[in-house]
């Protein structure tokens, strides 16, 4: 039994880039809106949560159990929506 880790394909690589490309324009999108002010409270908090979702679904199998959200962009989309409630 070998326990020398694989070294990731290209193809690997290209998959890996499509999902952070796909998470980083979600996110980006859903904190502008956030951001302009006149989304109600619930509403963003929607928007957030399936923000949050999405990263855990695309990166689920790099992070199990763990939240692929990073902890300082949930404090700063929460920042926001408190600001603009």
């Amino acid at each position: 039994m070998s326990l020398t880790p694989t070294l990731p394909t290209k193809s690997d690589i290209d998959e890996e880039s499509r999902r952070i490309r796909r998470l980083r324009i979600v996110v980006n999108l859903s904190l502008s809106l956030i951001a302009q002010g006149d989304m109600p409270y619930e509403d963003a908090q929607e928007m957030l949560a399936s923000a949050k979702r999405l990263a855990e679904d695309l990166f689920r199998d790099h992070f199990p159990g763990y939240p692929a959200m990073p902890a300082a962009l949930m404090r700063h989309a929460s920042a926001s929506m408190r600001v603009s409630a």
